[in-house]
């Protein structure tokens, strides 16, 4: 009976709120195909009460693109227990979105993306917009730029973020550095360019005597940039393993030494496991392993080959 209960629940909650739901997935699906998203790291919400405090936000780790309606999660901000529930959201999205919908009422709907442009406008010295067109002057003094990025949306810093959104007039907030943290390890050209060659070899063996092209978005790719390309793979898994091993030697358990030397190297924020998953930080680990991901931080952000190059004799000599 009870779990009869429990799927009535489920289903009525699933159905709740239907032009709602169905708004907002297309609002992920949009997103995902004008490419603003990014990964599985961005969060929307809309309410659904008078108050604002009750709202529908995209589930945990799935992927804009195949968000559904019914996939949404409803959520009440004043609930001390949302973080207990099997269907938890993001913890970081939890405190943000709630902090906010629970203090400004007047924001109905919230879209939190990491889009290159606005990523890139976030990361200047001077973040504003000015209305140098018909679209930016849609934006002339609505905006606010928060230039004091404290790491995620937990507990004070979501109530910081809440409390520079309580002007009404103000409709979008420009989150100084928020996000900018972009994939510098291994980019997507690269994975692309070795699924290539590896196709391409493939092909050698099956046709010995043809002639095959290596090409990337239809133009030939140079043999140098290929030997690039792989020697940096190379050096990345490397460097990925070294710094995984002088992790365990601090202490660390495997999955927490790997994770945290992919997070450091490819610059990509949380890793895995308890201790620094996404619903936690790096502020407990030891001092040694902090020091290690701090290089290996500014290795990858540097893409390695700007790093190891200056302890080359070479370098020097010229």
């Amino acid at each position: 009976m009870e779990q009869l209960r429990s799927t009535s629940s489920a289903a009525i909650s699933s159905a709740s709120h239907r032009q709602e739901r169905a708004d907002l997935a297309a609002a992920f699906r949009w997103a995902a195909r004008l490419t603003f998203h990014e990964g599985v790291a961005n969060h929307f919400s809309v309410t659904v009460n008078e108050d604002g405090t009750q709202f529908l936000m995209n589930p945990n780790l799935v992927h804009f693109r195949l968000i559904k309606a019914s996939d949404l999660i409803l959520i009440d901000a004043n609930d001390p227990e949302t973080l207990n529930r099997p269907d938890a959201p993001d913890r970081a999205a939890w405190g943000l979105h709630g902090a906010i919908h629970r203090r400004c009422p007047h924001h109905r709907c919230l879209m939190h993306v990491h889009s290159i442009y606005a990523t890139a406008l976030a990361c200047l010295e001077d973040s504003s917009l000015p209305p140098l067109d018909q679209n930016a002057a849609m934006f002339f003094n609505r905006t606010v730029i928060d230039e004091n990025y404290g790491g995620l949306a937990f507990d004070d810093e979501a109530e910081r973020c809440a409390a520079a959104m309580g002007d009404p007039t103000k409709k979008v907030m420009i989150m100084g550095n928020h996000g900018v943290m972009p994939t510098c390890s291994v980019k997507v050209f690269r994975y692309q360019l070795v699924a290539s060659a590896i196709l391409l070899q493939l092909r050698k063996i099956r046709y010995p005597h043809r002639v095959v092209v290596l090409k990337y978005d239809g133009r030939p790719v140079a043999e140098d940039v290929l030997h690039s390309v792989m020697t940096f793979f190379v050096v990345f898994f490397l460097s990925l393993g070294v710094l995984a091993i002088l992790l365990s030697l601090t202490g660390l358990d495997l999955v927490t030494s790997v994770s945290g030397a992919v997070a450091a190297l490819g610059n990509i924020g949380p890793g895995l496991g308890d201790r620094i998953g996404p619903s936690s930080n790096f502020m407990g680990l030891n001092d040694a392993a902090k020091w290690l991901l701090i290089i290996g931080m500014l290795v990858g952000r540097l893409e390695l080959m700007a790093v190891y190059i200056l302890f080359t004799s070479k370098f020097w000599r010229n």
